[in-house]
């Protein structure tokens, strides 16, 4: 055989197989109505639970989407509907482990705070994805207090095997946050106490004074007046004190210390606001306790003055007399604490 011939032999052979590889198509590429080793999933299944979002529970409506998928070698051939439905039993069997747990079990989602645009998807041929369905929620008609679960599973996948790992996907509806309420005293730089009805400036030491109240210190304490009492001193209640706040200020409530020995401890107070120092509005008559712990009392709302009235008008101890470790107006910070 010559040269040429074994060339063109060889040119012949290179091209022919170059035709073959053009025409070979790759397994994973091939349409197949095989439902070996195939199985139909949720697409979203092995991401954990998905949580809705509920606060604000407005009126607005919120929206989210379930798609399913096709595994295996190759492609589908022909349709395949996807048959969702909301699953009763996975619910029951994470609200039994709840129960073990010592938890509370989870409400199915309301009725009339969810709906699904369709419950049937389609995985078409040719494809590996399905349409999507899509969930709308609303948040106004859960109760904020209640925790919701919504298990939603493949229940038929024109006859291919479902997977048993992602079949389901779970939507919660978590508790509203709860609203935590702190106590923030105000800041008490500039404070004046310019009136008061007495005050022991002789009997007790570095202590007595009026302005004792506003030094952000509770061992230090004002005293009413029981030794060497000038005549315009008042030496019976009612007694009074009277702050300055230097600015007008959004109050919420009042934080008192008594005397830290709790001797002369004040009983009975009423709580007069003002914005000028000349009309005031009565807050109310308040009983505090014999105990040197802090004591709030907290308004039915936020008011704003500038200068803060006490009266006390009784003591623990049945005496004229009274003492007072510090009061502190306060206005409320609130945080919304969400639970796990």
């Amino acid at each position: 055989m010559n040269s040429k011939r074994i060339i063109y032999i060889l040119q012949l052979l290179f091209i022919l197989g170059a035709y073959s590889c053009e025409d070979e198509t790759p397994p994973y590429e091939l349409l197949t109505d095989s439902k070996e080793g195939t199985n139909i999933f949720l697409a979203k299944a092995n991401s954990g639970i998905e949580k809705l979002t509920i606060f604000p529970a407005d009126e607005n409506e919120r929206t989210t989407t379930i798609g399913s998928g096709y595994g295996g070698l190759g492609i589908p051939a022909n349709d395949i509907e996807v048959t969702l439905s909301i699953n009763i039993e996975a619910l029951d069997s994470i609200n039994n482990a709840r129960i073990l747990n010592g938890s509370e079990p989870f409400e199915l989602f309301p009725e009339n705070a969810f709906s699904f645009d369709k419950m049937i998807l389609t995985i078409k041929a040719g494809t590996l994805y399905s349409d999507i369905s899509t969930l709308t929620y609303y948040p106004a008609n859960f109760d904020q207090e209640k925790a919701y679960l919504l298990p939603v599973s493949i229940s038929n996948a024109s006859g291919f095997p479902i997977s048993k790992t992602a079949k389901t996907i779970v939507f919660q509806a978590p508790k509203g946050p709860k609203l935590i309420t702190t106590p923030v005293p105000l800041n008490k730089n500039g404070w004046q106490v310019i009136d008061f009805s007495s005050q022991e400036d002789l009997g007790e030491g570095s202590n007595g004074f009026a302005r004792n109240v506003i030094d952000n210190n509770p061992d230090s304490y004002w005293h009413s007046c029981w030794w060497a009492c000038e005549s315009n001193e008042t030496t019976a209640h009612p007694h009074w004190l009277t702050i300055d706040m230097n600015n007008l200020n959004t109050i919420d409530g009042i934080r008192f210390h008594q005397r830290q020995s709790n001797s002369r401890a004040v009983k009975e107070i009423e709580i007069l606001l003002s914005d000028d120092n000349s009309s005031w509005t009565s807050i109310g008559n308040y009983t505090l306790e014999q105990k040197i712990a802090p004591q709030d009392i907290s308004f039915d709302s936020s008011m704003e003055a500038r200068y803060v009235k006490v009266i006390a008008i009784s003591a623990w101890d049945g005496t004229n007399f009274a003492a007072m470790g510090e009061i502190s107006p306060y206005s409320v910070e609130e945080t919304y604490v969400f639970e796990d």
